[in-house]
């Protein structure tokens, strides 16, 4: 049971360590007079994880051809790269409490009374997706060494492409919106993609969508992410406490 949610809820949210930085992107300019360096560092500028945060409020949705599962979840989210993230069933009642460091992964499994502790290389082994994509899951843009298309800003947008732990990321940005409209995660195999398109942009500084649809080809599973209230910036301390008496149980 406990890996059916952990994956809904961290497939999911992809639910902070390749850094922003490596080769520089190739300087092209743009119809609004800005050039490719500048929106990208524009777009870079509205993520939610360039400071702290806190989603109060926030679901997450899953379908398959057998089901259907709503859970709701909050995410915290500091400068030094830490996260906490809680899980809830409709009824209030706690799934699973995660604590993510750039090292340390660590989740309070309530339904199985259990502590899962492992590293961010087990997270990639449970989930398929590295801790390093969990930024995209808030609408945020992966930088490592973004590659740009040829044609620039066609029809406001334009394409980025990168990669992380050997998977291909690739993004088309809203030029006017500056921020990523679509997104696609691809592994070895073309089949083994994520599809992401973000909707529903809130008129704020950060821009952050409210609608966020995820569709795992391989799995044939649809996820859908709402972010309904946040806080950014948000500067606040967060400490994970094990649960008393639980069985410990690496993530692998």
């Amino acid at each position: 049971m406990y890996k059916v949610v952990l994956y809904i809820s961290f497939a999911a949210i992809l639910l902070s360590g390749c850094a922003v930085n490596g080769r520089r992107a190739e300087t092209k300019v743009f119809s609004g007079g800005q050039n490719a360096k500048e929106i990208l560092r524009n777009v870079s500028s509205k993520n939610l994880t360039a400071t702290g945060f806190f989603i109060q409020k926030g679901r997450i949705s899953t379908y398959s051809s057998e089901s259907r599962i709503t859970l709701f979840f909050t995410m915290k989210y500091n400068t030094a790269g830490n996260y906490l993230i809680s899980v809830r069933s409709r009824t209030g009642m706690e799934a699973f409490r995660a604590f993510m460091t750039k090292d340390t992964v660590l989740i309070n499994d309530r339904l199985n009374k259990r502590l899962l502790y492992g590293n961010p290389r087990d997270f990639t082994y449970i989930s398929g997706l590295p801790v390093e994509l969990l930024k995209i899951s808030v609408g945020d843009i992966y930088m490592n060494m973004p590659q740009l298309s040829e044609t620039g800003c066609l029809n406001n947008e334009f394409e980025v492409s990168d990669i992380c732990e050997g998977l291909k990321i690739s993004a088309k940005i809203d030029c006017r919106r500056e921020k990523m409209k679509h997104v696609s995660i691809t592994g070895s195999q073309a089949s083994n993609s994520i599809i992401i398109d973000y909707n529903k942009f809130k008129e704020d500084s950060y821009g952050v969508p409210e609608k966020i649809e995820i569709n795992d080809a391989y799995k044939k599973i649809r996820f859908v992410i709402s972010i309904d209230k946040y806080i950014a910036p948000w500067v606040g301390e967060f400490e994970f406490i094990p649960g008393s008496n639980y069985t410990r149980t690496p993530l692998r």
